[in-house]
């Protein structure tokens, strides 16, 4: 029990520093996991979505990536969008349609 008392602890400290302690926080308190490989292709799921397509208030409603250039996130129209899932439908985001 020692044993996975420490390799959890290892595994919360690595997501933490991928993910930063909000994003941690955002995927850990709602998913998961079975193992080591199944967590980290939650992971690496979690960290398209959270660079790719969720905005960020601080980056003025940008994405990481379309602040180092990466791709731009184009606006969708009220009268025509859809939603698209991420990470396993936990989140959910509108697209043009």
């Amino acid at each position: 029990m020692k044993g996975l008392l420490v390799l959890l602890a290892h595994l919360l400290t690595t997501i933490a520093k991928l993910l930063g302690p909000g994003g941690a926080k955002a995927i850990l308190d709602y998913t998961l996991f079975w193992n080591a490989v199944d967590l980290e292709r939650k992971l690496a799921l979690f960290k398209e979505y959270y660079n790719h397509s969720r905005t960020h208030a601080s980056l003025d409603g940008n994405t990481p990536a379309a602040i180092n250039g990466d791709g731009v996130a184009l606006p969708v129209s009220l009268h025509s969008y859809a939603w698209e899932k991420h990470c396993g439908g936990l989140f959910q985001l509108p697209v043009a349609a």
